[in-house]
């Protein structure tokens, strides 16, 4: 594109943006589904009340949700083979 293009026409990445956020949207969608429903159903209070809170109370929020957020079915597996390698 020439520079006379890009003044007429607009910048090309926020078209291609728009054009990907679908897909990006669907991808996220797919991931929250495979999330467990406790976890889910703890995030947006989570966000709601750390965007309210002092720097220390959403650091002992994030303290408490660290388990539960890390706690996915590939870090099982990942423990998983670990333990029965070590017999």
């Amino acid at each position: 594109m020439s520079g006379a293009g890009g003044g007429r026409d607009g910048p090309r990445e926020p078209r291609r943006a728009a054009r990907a956020a679908p897909r990006r949207g669907a991808r996220w969608a797919d991931r929250i589904v495979g999330v467990p429903d406790a976890i889910v159903s703890l995030a947006k209070p989570l966000l709601r009340r750390a965007a309210d809170a002092t720097w220390e109370q959403a650091i002992a929020m994030e303290e408490f949700a660290e388990p539960m957020c890390f706690t996915t079915a590939g870090h099982k597996a990942a423990v998983r083979r670990f333990m029965d390698r070590r017999g």
